[in-house]
């Protein structure tokens, strides 16, 4: 800041500003809030039944997701046949569903 006047300054080793730093918090991360849905074809299978389950991800944001992975082995008693990821691959080895980045709205 400066100041001036016509007349002299009497006393000019007061004419000091002092800031006060004020700390201001940064606003908090985006996050994306990812709703994961399972269902299964056959509640009640039979040993020998074909029975398909079917994993859906939602990205309801505000952010995008990056690094989106659902980690969903088998249940116990049922064997492996097939995947077919609309998004991303599936390791039927440790059960993991890779899908990288799902933008706000996205699904898979």
């Amino acid at each position: 800041a400066t100041v001036s006047a016509r007349e002299p300054d009497p006393n000019p080793d007061d004419n000091t500003d002092t800031v006060t730093p004020v700390p201001v918090e940064a606003p908090p991360a985006s996050t994306a809030d990812l709703v994961l849905t399972k269902s299964v074809d056959e509640p009640t299978p039979t040993v020998g039944d074909v029975v398909t389950f079917t994993l859906r991800v939602h990205n309801q944001g505000p952010a995008n997701a990056t690094e989106v992975r659902v980690i969903e082995p088998l249940p116990s008693g049922y064997s492996y046949v097939a995947a077919t990821p609309s998004v991303g691959t599936y390791d039927s080895a440790t059960g993991v569903w890779t899908l990288g980045a799902l933008a706000t709205g996205g699904r898979a």
